[in-house]
């Protein structure tokens, strides 16, 4: 199990001062380590911290923690001091799209974080669950099982090593990704963000047209595209995409800045596998990533 010292709250912390919310974690340095891809367990720790804090009253507190279960398997949970989640709509949580009212508020937000989330801790052989109280808050948890004895497996040494080290069932199939953009900037930071998932290679075009010509010849296992394209709009070499020999099964990611909740279902009913918004959210970006290439790792 990847340990969460203090440093690991820093991608959160300055949203959490703003608000004046605490950030604990009560956790033991030796934890027996899970069966987990690292990357993956990552995103879904960040995504449960963040809406921790993002859905948290003024002046709350976020804390983790993690223990042994009785099943072979070790839960983390991440609790926070916020309004909380009537009963009968907890069942929603997990659901695209389901906000539960934010949506109404300045809270920023698609509603596919948790069903992302949720589909990452599946793919891991793992659960998730919820408990809240309204008027004192609510715990997300989710449980992993434990990695094998032997298992020696680390991480490369680096800032994650300073944060402590855990055996890991990594994935080693290489993946070709397809990313669909013409800004330079934009595909600049695509490149900073597939190298950070060393089974992935990353192959790039600057249209929608070269886009499905390379769908077609390399057979990608992912797509990634700007809606607003030069020429064909995403949603048209989607649809292009879909009757192409060979580029018509990969999962497509839509990035778009068009972040209306009824553009955003639309794109997923055309058949997009995710629709984000930009500026790009990385932990989002990543957990799609995962997820979509979750069955084929």
């Amino acid at each position: 199990m990847p340990r969460v010292r203090p440093r690991r709250f820093d991608i959160i912390r300055p949203l959490a001062e703003d608000r004046g919310i605490v950030l604990t974690a009560e956790l033991d340095d030796n934890l027996p380590a899970v069966k987990a891809d690292y990357a993956r367990f990552k995103d879904v720790l960040l995504n449960l911290l963040s809406n921790a804090v993002k859905y948290n009253s003024d002046g709350g507190t976020v804390s983790v923690n993690c223990r042994p279960t009785a099943s072979q398997s070790m839960r983390l949970s991440v609790a926070d001091s916020g309004p909380g989640i009537p009963q009968e709509r907890l069942s929603e949580l997990f659901l695209p799209f389901s906000r539960l009212g934010a949506e109404n508020s300045e809270i920023e937000g698609t509603g596919i974080g948790l069903t992302i989330v949720k589909r990452l801790i599946e793919l891991m052989h793992g659960n998730i669950g919820v408990e809240s109280t309204v008027g004192e808050g609510s715990l997300f948890w989710v449980e992993l099982p434990l990695a094998p004895l032997e298992a020696t497996e680390t991480r490369e040494s680096g800032e994650d090593d300073e944060a402590g080290t855990a055996p890991l069932a990594s994935c080693v199939a290489v993946h070709t990704v397809l990313y669909i953009e013409d800004n330079p900037a934009n595909r600049k930071l695509m490149q900073k963000l597939i190298a950070r998932r060393p089974n992935c290679a990353l192959i790039e075009a600057v249209n929608g047209e070269t886009g499905l010509d390379l769908a077609a010849s390399e057979r990608p296992d992912l797509i990634i595209m700007d809606v607003n394209l030069p020429g064909i709009d995403g949603f048209e070499a989607l649809r292009r995409l879909r009757l192409t020999e060979g580029g018509g099964e990969a999962p497509v990611i839509a990035l778009s800045a068009n972040a209306m909740p009824e553009t955003v279902k639309q794109g997923l009913e055309a058949g997009f596998f995710a629709y984000l918004t930009k500026p790009v959210d990385v932990p989002a970006l990543l957990s799609a990533l995962d997820a979509a290439l979750g069955d084929q790792a």
